[in-house]
């Protein structure tokens, strides 16, 4: 089996030993089944990485869009606080922050 199919992007430790081959040049010892094919580099480890992104950008866009940003502003003397959707960031940018 190819490394690329095999290699599980959501397997913690499928990850952890990716970042040991990130920091040391090499897969952990013991770590690959005997019978994975490992493809020339130039080819494996692009396919690897573009899996890897791929997981990353889905898992990021799966997720609530809508965050949520602290504001406070002066109003008659008192300072007014709270959490607004970012959508309005540019009314309170425009607004007159504390």
């Amino acid at each position: 089996m190819n490394i690329v199919d095999w290699f599980d992007v959501a397997n913690p430790e499928h990850l952890k030993a990716y970042k040991h081959l990130q920091d040391t040049g090499l897969w952990p010892e013991g770590f690959l089944p005997e019978d994975i094919e490992i493809e020339y580099v130039s080819e494996c480890w692009p396919r690897l990485d573009t899996k890897l992104a791929d997981k990353f950008v889905e898992e990021r866009l799966s997720k609530p869009t809508t965050c949520y940003e602290d504001y406070s502003y002066y109003v008659g003397g008192e300072i007014m606080c709270g959490r607004m959707p970012l959508k309005y960031a540019s009314w309170i940018a425009a607004g007159r922050p504390a």
